[in-house]
């Protein structure tokens, strides 16, 4: 039978290092893709011009969906201490 590679060790460490980034990384991009669905249907109009609400509805989205994983996260390690 042969022996388990290095590589696979490796690549969990890192995964058990960096799961964190990893997770705030997928939510930002799953919450800023649903705010570009949402905001595709929305138009901000002001000061007499109008666009398109794709893009400044999917920043918001993003951020929000970063700003909460993070909160999470952090009341998470802070219950292990």
């Amino acid at each position: 039978m042969p022996a388990e590679s290095p590589g696979k060790t490796r690549k969990l460490g890192w995964i058990k290092k960096h799961w964190k980034a990893e997770i705030e990384g997928v939510v930002t991009v799953g919450t800023s893709g649903v705010g570009a669905w949402i905001g595709s249907g929305i138009g901000i109009a002001a000061w007499g011009t109008a666009i398109a609400g794709t893009f400044p509805v999917a920043v918001v989205a993003g951020t929000v969906g970063w700003l909460a994983t993070h909160a999470v996260i952090k009341e998470i390690d802070k219950d292990k201490d």
